[in-house]
């Protein structure tokens, strides 16, 4: 019901609610995602190859934009659900554990 109401000003942007008294507006010339698609083009990658880590609700369309996404341990517990990996927490050396396990980078980072 609410969406409704919201709808005819919310159009030109990407949409989602971490909580019913919070809606998260994304521009859709902007954001994350974007960011993904524009690096993979620049550099020629595939999405497939690509890779997100996301930590808070403002991440989804990031981490659904990634080939591989990875919601941090220690971030909202709604992202492990979106994800396709879990890292360990962002302040035990999560990313580089990950990147790591991945084969992404060596053991001296």
């Amino acid at each position: 019901e609410q969406e409704e109401l919201f709808a005819p000003y919310t159009k030109q942007y990407v949409t989602n609610r971490p909580h019913a008294c919070m809606m998260n507006l994304i521009p859709r010339n902007a954001g994350k995602s974007l960011g993904i698609h524009f690096l993979c083009k620049r550099h020629g990658f595939r999405k497939e190859d690509s890779y997100a880590f996301g930590d808070a609700f403002n991440d989804v369309d990031m981490l659904q934009s990634a080939g591989i996404s990875i919601a941090m341990a220690d971030g909202d517990p709604a992202l492990a659900e979106l994800a396709t990996l879990v890292s360990p927490p962002a302040d035990s050396d999560g990313i580089a554990k990950t990147l790591q396990s991945l084969g992404l980078i060596g053991d001296s980072f």
